[in-house]
């Protein structure tokens, strides 16, 4: 099952996110997100979070839809992302992907990219995805599509990353070790309309961006 979270970060084109989440089996709203989704036209499965954000008209509209709405404490350990995270995963979500997670708060959007280690860690596959990024974890492969130009970046993670191979991109490596900080892994430019990212050792965050 693939579960889609609408996360309250910049939330801009709303066509965008509607498209995006009909292709996941269960969906998610973030609080503040359902907002955006009223306004979207995006009816979630579930609204989550401490409700601090939501508006009166957004839930009694998505009250009429019959959408469940779980409420915690606004004084709490996680963050509401992280508790529709681990929602997902009690469904037994086998994709989790973080939709619209990267915004103006900095330390939410960097909170957001660690969930991603803790979806993967859990053996679940994470993503997350804006108007402008798709953003995957990897430690081991993966093989990307999109067309001639398009930018990908590779960037550590918890570490240095060991043996990182780039293939089909405008600047290859082969087996070199990228240490946790260097930026030598950003801004590359697919050759064709795939590529191919590998490492033998440690975690690589692989970002593909429009410009």
């Amino acid at each position: 099952m693939k579960a889609g979270i609408l996360v309250n970060g910049t939330l801009e084109d709303g066509e965008f996110y509607k498209v995006q989440l009909s292709g996941c089996d269960y969906v998610i709203s973030a609080d503040g997100a359902s907002n955006f989704a009223y306004t979207a036209g995006i009816v979630p499965d579930v609204i989550m979070g401490d409700m601090d954000s939501i508006s009166s008209e957004a839930r009694a509209f998505f009250e009429s839809k019959g959408v469940a709405f779980e409420g915690f404490p606004s004084r709490k350990d996680f963050t509401d992302t992280e508790l529709c995270m681990e929602h997902a995963k009690s469904k037994g979500a086998r994709e989790i992907v973080l939709y619209g997670a990267i915004g103006s708060r900095i330390d939410h959007s960097l909170a957001n990219i660690g969930l991603m280690y803790l979806i993967f860690k859990s053996g679940i596959k994470p993503g997350l995805v804006n108007e402008t990024n798709e953003v995957f974890l990897i430690d081991s492969e993966l093989e990307l599509s999109g067309e001639k130009g398009d930018l990908v970046s590779v960037l550590p993670i918890m570490g240095d990353a060991k043996g990182v191979t780039l293939e089909g991109l405008e600047y290859p490596l082969c087996n070199y070790d990228i240490d946790f900080g260097r930026s030598i892994g950003v801004s590359n430019v697919m050759t064709g309309k795939t590529c191919r990212v590998s490492l033998k050792e440690g975690y690589l965050l692989v970002i593909k961006s429009k410009d």
